[in-house]
């Protein structure tokens, strides 16, 4: 499952509460509706929910919450979602949007993604605890890729590579989606993060990075004595002072800098060639006045 994407739990017809073993009738039939070609539903329904108009109700109140997330790939019991459904956390009454995160992923440490087992696991504990009018998306993070350029003077006598990588781990400490189990007791990333991007918590949704904020962060940490500046640039993009963070995306940094004196340009830590505009000057012949005795 590639990173952003996720499971749904459909809800019934809204301010009904069923019974264990109506629930599970009405589950059965969902199931068995949702394999037959959406054209061929009706008549289903028809044969096998007799006079039970309360039965089909919610079986329908299912298939409809079903077809709003198109594209669903099936997995047991659930749903896998390519896309948002909603598109935002708390766009739609009754949709619920978890941001389901691993705290370990040995294939993508820095972005943890959760994959449909991790995500199937989730859904099957919280499936009987959810309320039937609810209906549940979990999703993994959407990582948005960033480049970071920092250039530093420290204070005399210090060990200036311990500071550059206490600088490093200090900047991606603060921007990490989650909290590692080292940060939560590291005294100096508790010092160096405001509270409310705290590393106990992780990155906050919605919320940009700014490079104003990062230097705020590597001007806190010991050994510095200044910080000249701080580059950010999102993916190929040129560097600017803020990159926005919309829905599920959380910053994931592609490549760190932290540089003595002024910061590496962002186009070179990338492995790229910086765009350079260069100009002709003009020469101009000015005529030279022999001396006359």
């Amino acid at each position: 499952m590639d990173h952003g994407q996720g499971l749904a739990l459909p809800r019934t017809e809204r301010g009904r509460k069923l019974k264990p073993e109506r629930w599970k009738q009405v589950n059965d039939l969902f199931q068995s509706a949702i394999d037959r070609a959406p054209e061929e539903r009706a008549a289903f329904l028809d044969e096998t929910c007799h006079d039970d108009e309360g039965m089909r109700r919610e079986v329908e109140s299912l298939l409809t919450s079903h077809e709003r997330a198109e594209n669903f790939i099936e997995i047991p019991a659930f749903k896998v979602a390519p896309e948002l459904v909603p598109n935002e956390a708390g766009d739609a009454p009754g949709a619920v949007t978890l941001l389901i995160i691993p705290r370990n992923d040995p294939k993508q440490p820095d972005a943890p993604v959760a994959d449909a087992i991790f995500l199937n696991t989730i859904c099957r504990y919280l499936d009987p605890r959810r309320l039937v009018t609810t209906e549940l998306y979990l999703r993994g993070a959407v990582y948005k890729p960033i480049w970071i350029s920092a250039g530093i003077n420290v204070v005399a006598g210090v060990a200036t590579a311990e500071v550059r990588e206490a600088v490093k781990r200090a900047l991606l400490d603060f921007l990490a989606p989650i909290a590692s189990i080292t940060s939560l007791t590291d005294s100096l990333t508790s010092l160096t993060t405001p509270t409310y991007a705290s590393a106990q918590k992780g990155w906050p949704l919605s919320k940009a990075v700014t490079a104003r904020e990062l230097l705020a962060v590597a001007s806190r940490v010991s050994g510095v004595l200044l910080v000249n500046d701080v580059l950010i640039a999102e993916d190929t993009k040129p560097s600017s002072d803020q990159i926005p963070m919309n829905g599920l995306e959380l910053p994931r940094v592609m490549g760190i800098s932290v540089s003595i004196g002024e910061p590496m340009d962002v186009d070179s830590l990338r492995g790229q060639t910086p765009v350079t505009t260069t100009t002709t000057t003009r020469i101009v012949p000015v005529p030279v006045i022999p001396e006359e005795c």
